[in-house]
């Protein structure tokens, strides 16, 4: 056991070579631009896709309505009798709100919302990333 202990005490820690420590980070640093790249345009595709997808949307919702009779029930809302039927009114109005329609137009925008926002943040990232290194 004392030979171990000799042995292991005149010997030096290893040390890392000269340029190490540089392609670490340099490396670390490569692999942030890589994934705030591929975050944006990742971003990119679910803009392009949520932008495509609010076109039809907004048409199918437009129908809907048109169909469902929604306008002439909000048309009521703004006539003087309706502080005497306003409960009627508003089931009325719930009643023929197409939901589907308002649905697929709500979860576009929100997809829009939420690629455009993560475009922002993994292109602050790169700038970031690309200022640091």
């Amino acid at each position: 056991m004392e030979q171990y202990e000799r042995v292991f005490a005149a010997a030096r820690p290893p040390e890392p070579s000269g340029g190490l420590e540089a392609a670490v980070f340099a490396r670390l640093q490569a692999a942030r631009q890589a994934r705030a790249r591929r975050q944006f345009f990742g971003g990119a595709g679910i803009l392009a896709a949520s932008v495509g997808a609010l076109v039809p949307a907004v048409q199918f919702l437009l129908s809907e309505v048109a169909q469902s009779g929604f306008a002439e029930y909000l048309n009521l809302a703004f006539s003087p009798n309706v502080l005497i039927y306003w409960q009627s009114l508003s089931l009325a109005l719930l009643e023929s709100l197409p939901a589907l329609s308002g649905a697929a137009v709500l979860a576009s925008i929100f997809g829009l919302l939420y690629s455009i926002r993560n475009m922002i943040i993994s292109s602050r990232a790169a700038h970031l990333n690309m200022r640091l290194g």
